[in-house]
């Protein structure tokens, strides 16, 4: 399975059934093994609500998948909070020269929810949250299974997973 761009509802949606169809788990398996709720898995599923970042983090860590923030410069770095997203988000800001000003103008994120997510008060920070500003600073955010570390983001189609396989910097 290639990686799969958190911005990309429909693809999320698409890895995580196939991932759990293909580990034979029903969705009260995924409810145990992730902590989640099957409500607010299924309000994700369905598109009504966007969901929290810890949950999203728990349901991908259940199904074995690996969360990545990927840098304009190829760099990727491995999170497991939207505080780690946060401090990706902040190194880059820097890099370009923006002030919280900036940043909150091109994501649409207020400067005082960055600011208590990367202080680590943000627990219901949510995905939607996390990937504007994540693309405001040009940082990916993607879901992959460990053995397609090679692959590029990928959109979902009607026919499964779309994307080029390119190699990974090191």
């Amino acid at each position: 399975m290639r990686a799969v761009d958190l911005a990309d509802r429909a693809g999320i949606n698409l890895a995580f059934d196939l991932r759990r169809k293909e580990l034979g788990w029903g969705w009260a398996d995924l409810e145990e093994k992730s902590g989640v709720s099957l409500t607010a898995m299924f309000a994700h599923k369905n598109g009504s609500r966007d969901p929290a970042m810890w949950a999203h983090v728990a349901c991908s860590q259940a199904l074995g998948f690996e969360l990545v923030a990927i840098g304009p410069n190829g760099v990727e770095r491995p999170f497991s909070r939207a505080k780690d997203v946060a401090v990706v988000v902040q190194g880059h800001r820097r890099r370009l020269g923006l002030s919280l000003m900036q940043l909150s103008a091109r994501s649409g994120v207020s400067m005082s929810s960055e600011l208590a997510i990367r202080a680590g008060r943000g627990r219901d920070s949510r995905l939607g949250t996390m990937v504007r500003l994540a693309e405001a600073v040009g940082v990916k955010l993607v879901m992959r299974l460990p053995e397609a570390a090679d692959d590029v983001p990928a959109k979902a189609t009607p026919f499964g997973m779309a994307g080029e396989r390119v190699r990974a910097e090191a």
